[in-house]
């Protein structure tokens, strides 16, 4: 199982180790009504292996994540993105573009009018700072026994993982991002290892 937060790599570990042990990957099923009765009916069986991801914030929602977080069985990785300024930018534009991955449609580039300029609109960014931040807190707060932690920073995805293209106004949105994390007075820094 993998608890993490947005934008941390979490799509591409889990499908990632998921191919690797060749075993069903669910991706935030919680999202999806019928991929939620999936995944509960294979958690129902004992002997199908699986690995599922999911965000902190779901947690308290959902019966089957605290149930998870609390069982003793289920290997437990916990993954975070130390660079939380980096780690808003992305979910910012990922939001603006509709692109939440680099190898969202294999075999396809990214549409060109998304990646020419990205509107910068100070509520979505106070908005998606404030998200980040409570995932982040959540991921200690929940006191889940992580049978490892990993960082954004240190995943090995090699060729496998191919993050989105940068707005060419990049620089904008981060000199945006970065001045709404000091007016709002957060950490541009998280450290989940206690």
């Amino acid at each position: 199982m993998v608890i993490t937060s947005q934008r941390t790599g979490s799509t591409a570990l889990s499908t990632m180790l998921a191919k690797y042990y060749n075993v069903d990957c669910f991706i935030e099923p919680a999202e999806q009504n019928h991929k939620l009765e999936q995944f509960e009916a294979i958690h129902k069986n004992f002997d199908h292996k699986y690995l599922v991801k999911f965000m902190t914030d779901r947690i308290g929602n959902y019966r089957i994540y605290r149930n998870l977080v609390n069982e003793v069985q289920p290997y437990k990785i916990g993954l975070y993105r130390k660079n939380t300024l980096a780690q808003v930018v992305s979910m910012y534009i990922a939001s603006q573009t509709g692109v939440w991955y680099g190898n969202q449609v294999p075999g396809i580039e990214e549409p060109e009018e998304k990646l020419m300029h990205i509107p910068i609109k100070t509520k979505a960014i106070d908005r998606h700072i404030k998200i980040i931040t409570k995932n982040n807190i959540l991921l200690r707060a929940y006191k889940v026994h992580y049978d490892r932690i990993l960082s954004y920073e240190s995943l090995p995805l090699g060729r496998s993982y191919r993050q989105s293209t940068k707005p060419y106004n990049h620089a904008d949105v981060v000199a945006a991002v970065t001045e709404r994390f000091e007016v709002l007075d957060r950490p541009t820094e998280f450290n989940l290892k206690q």
